[in-house]
Formats: C-alpha cells, structure tokens, sequence
C-alpha cells in the first residue's frame, strides 16, 4: 500500500500563507489531517486476519505503523459478526476480563509444559525457536469461553469478551477506520487523495487563526474553517451512503 507525504500538499497552502515556515505548514496539515479523518471515517482498512490465543483478552491492532485505529465498524470470529460494545458495557457485563491466563501468573502457564522453565536454555533453543511442545495447563482457561464481544480499550488496543478458551480456533477479523498519528509525515495514498482539499482547507483556518502572527487573518480562518466543515459534512454522507447504487423496482402484491 503506496503512502503519500503530508509536504507534497505545502506548496497549496504556502501559496496562500507564503510567510509561514515549512514545518509549520506540515504540523498543521497533519493536525487537518487527523480531524478530517476523525470527522469522515473515510480512511477504511482491514488488517490480514489473525488468530485468538488461548487465555488472552487484549491484542494489538494490525495496522500502519504511521496510523492508529479511530472506529471499527465490525468484528468477525470464524466468519460470525462479534458484539461491539463500549468500555462501560464491556466493564459492567465482563467485570472479569482484565483476568489475563484466568489470574494465573508466568509459572502457571508453563507448568506441564515438558523440557524445563520458563527462560531455561532449552525453552529458548527447542520451544522458541522450533516445533513448541507447549502444554495449555486448565487452570489457564477455567474462566475462559467461546468469544461474545469486542471494544477498543485505545486506539492501538483491543479486547475480546468474555476470555478465549481453547476449545477452538478462533480466526478474526475486523474493518477499521483509521487516522495518522500526531507524529506521522505521511498516510495511505488513496486516503490522502480523497480528502487532500480537506487538509488543506483544515491547515489554512488553523493557520489563519493563530494569534499575532504575520499571517494573522480571522475573516480568511472563519471562511477556511467553513469550507473545511462543509467538505468533511459532505464526505462524511457520502461514505454512511456508500458508492453503490442498485436498481430499485416495485412489485405489486396480490390480494389473493
């Protein structure tokens, strides 16, 4: 997936703010950038699918390392949608879930596993690092069920409820909306092209508003602002509308 740098668009709004210094330009394309992508949803992804370990609630998500998640839209296990819940929920029906391993520690979990302990010289070489002879102990899953339900715990982060057992394999996958991160120079091309006016309109009333600045102008930030608004309003309806239209046709239905 090709990415774009957030300093190939400086020149559009330099050409309107020429006093402002290049990483100033860039910091507030970044800054439109990631509201723009709050606002619209519009940067859509879905990581390669990933299997559910045994005892283990919280996982990463898989995604660029420039990006971090702002909404999923689904979540599927063994291709069934999961629940998706919010925190409050998630707390209030699973209030055991942060219970990693069903609250049994490192020892535990390696305890009838052959060949040694955890951190031993044949751990390292013989499980590690070839075929692994690991052995699930019960206790490790005696709170653990199939899978119900899924929440973001933060933008990297994400938990299944109730704890995965082992009774299966469980193969999930999700579909995200994401946004760059405060620190990334770049995005995903496709999504960059998309709302590159956005992030441009978005800098330039940032840019425009800031305070005792050469290029100080709040009539320039209010119209900038506006544009950038309506811009985001109106891709945001078209990706809750979608891009597919199908033809529409009415049937009669008979009275006898």
């Amino acid at each position: 997936m090709a990415n774009r740098e957030f300093a190939s668009i400086a020149g559009r709004v330099e050409a309107l703010v020429p006093q402002v210094p290049r990483p100033t330009v860039i910091e507030h394309i970044r800054l439109a950038a990631r509201l723009a992508c709050e606002k619209t949803l519009a940067w859509r992804y879905v990581p390669a699918t990933s299997t559910l370990l045994p005892g283990v609630y919280e996982y990463a998500f898989d995604v660029p390392t420039t990006a971090e998640v702002e909404h999923m839209y689904g979540f599927s296990m063994n291709n069934k949608p999961l629940r998706l819940i919010n925190l409050d929920v998630a707390i209030a029906q699973y209030p055991e879930w942060a219970d990693l391993f069903s609250g049994e520690d490192a020892e535990e979990l390696w305890s009838e596993t052959p060949g040694g302990y955890l951190g031993a010289e044949e751990y390292n070489e013989d499980v590690f690092n070839a075929g692994s002879d690991f052995v699930l102990p019960d206790s490790i899953v005696a709170d653990a069920a199939r899978p119900e339900a899924v929440t973001m715990v933060s933008p990297q982060r994400y938990v299944v409820l109730p704890l995965p057992d082992a009774e299966e394999t469980y193969t999930v996958r999700m579909w995200l909306a994401l946004k760059p991160l405060r620190t990334a120079d770049e995005m995903d091309e496709q999504a960059f092209n998309e709302m590159e006016d956005l992030f441009v309109w978005g800098a330039l009333e940032t840019l425009f508003s800031m305070p005792s600045k050469p290029w100080t102008n709040p009539d320039y930030a209010v119209h900038y602002g506006n544009k950038f608004r309506e811009g985001y309003l109106e891709k945001r309806r078209r990706a809750n509308i979608g891009h597919v239209r199908g033809p529409m046709s009415v049937r009669s239905q008979s009275w006898l």
